[in-house]
């Protein structure tokens, strides 16, 4: 149970009201404190000065050297096994790919989901204009 003062003391209790009032006018002062320096933090990030000049850049008319973009060639072009110029590399590399089944399945699979697509496209634009769904004979 929290101190209180007994109920016939009045001395005690404005003793009590006064330090709570203390309490609150302190903490109104701190929020007025930070309410302050927040604004005049904020004022001052704004602030650029009265001398600043914006510094003369130069701007190439065209950033790449040649004006055909398709021209260029990239290493991202490229293989990245011929970046290392190795023959035994490359040889292990065409041989990983052309007994590697898993590889060759997949790459049939896509192939004939491409098919697939390419002729449920080629039907649906050949379908009639009305379809009957009656079953009744």
């Amino acid at each position: 149970m929290p101190n209180r003062p007994p109920r016939g003391n009045c001395q005690s209790a404005i003793a009590e009201l006064g330090r709570i009032r203390r309490i609150g006018q302190s903490a109104i002062r701190n929020s007025q404190f930070a309410i302050c320096a927040l604004v005049v933090f904020l004022l001052a990030g704004c602030a650029i000065g009265p001398n600043y000049h914006r510094p003369a850049t130069e701007v190439p008319q065209q950033f790449n050297s040649t004006s055909d973009p398709g021209a260029t060639n990239s290493l991202a072009d490229l293989p990245w096994w011929e970046i290392f110029n190795d023959a035994t590399l490359t040889n292990l590399i065409q041989i990983a790919l052309t007994n590697n089944y898993d590889i060759a399945i997949a790459a049939a699979r896509v192939e004939q989901a491409r098919a697939l697509a390419v002729q449920a496209r080629s039907s649906s634009s050949r379908r009639p204009a009305t379809m009957s769904t009656d079953t009744a004979e």
